[in-house]
């Protein structure tokens, strides 16, 4: 499939209309403006991405909504209309790891959630994220205070979890089997074990 890649610029339609429309292929937005002037009581699309076509967005100013029937992931950028009942932006959008912030004019920027844990040198922004990605024999360093919740299960693995930080459990940790945890940090709640 090919690739348009936009770091810059401004793109326009000033009657509602369509900004950029994807069929196929994929369109990664680092930057620039795609503006698209609402008309009264209708659309003003500043991207409308059908089945085959994908989406990444990382950075740039975006005024209109989003048509999303492919697959879209928003990673940065500030957006307006981002309430609109026609189909506008929605936390559906967001990469995993991404959240929203709005500001003070009512549009919403897209910024990364802060890390809770990294394996090497991959951050994962949950515990839970961490936990599900471990393999055996490697270490989990909390470089944040971390609460579940969600649910993690473990099975006949060894890890070890460390950092200078606080692991709060929630009964959510369930381990299985041959399962050995090293837990270098501090931890509050039980592990649930497995007795079968």
């Amino acid at each position: 499939d090919e690739e348009f890649v936009v770091n810059g610029g401004v793109v326009t339609v000033p009657n509602g209309g369509t900004a950029i429309t994807i069929g196929s292929g994929k369109v990664t937005v680092n930057g620039g403006k795609v503006l698209c002037n609402k008309v009264p009581n209708g659309s003003g699309w500043n991207s409308y991405i059908y089945q085959n076509g994908t989406m990444e967005i990382t950075g740039g100013e975006f005024l209109g909504t989003i048509g999303n029937y492919g697959t879209i992931a928003i990673k940065g950028g500030t957006f307006s209309y981002c309430d609109d009942a026609n189909d506008g932006f929605n936390n559906e959008h967001l990469a995993a790891g991404y959240t929203t912030q709005t500001n003070d004019d009512g549009s919403i920027t897209v910024v990364k959630l802060p890390s809770a844990a990294k394996i090497g040198d991959v951050e994962y922004s949950t515990i839970e994220e961490a936990l599900r990605a471990v393999k055996n024999g490697e270490t989990i360093v909390l470089i944040a205070n971390c609460t579940m919740a969600e649910v993690v299960e473990l099975r006949d693995i060894a890890i070890t979890i460390e950092g200078e930080y606080t692991i709060t459990l929630n009964d959510k940790l369930k381990v299985f089997g041959e399962t050995t945890l090293n837990i270098k940090s501090a931890i509050v709640g039980e592990v649930w074990l497995d007795d079968g």
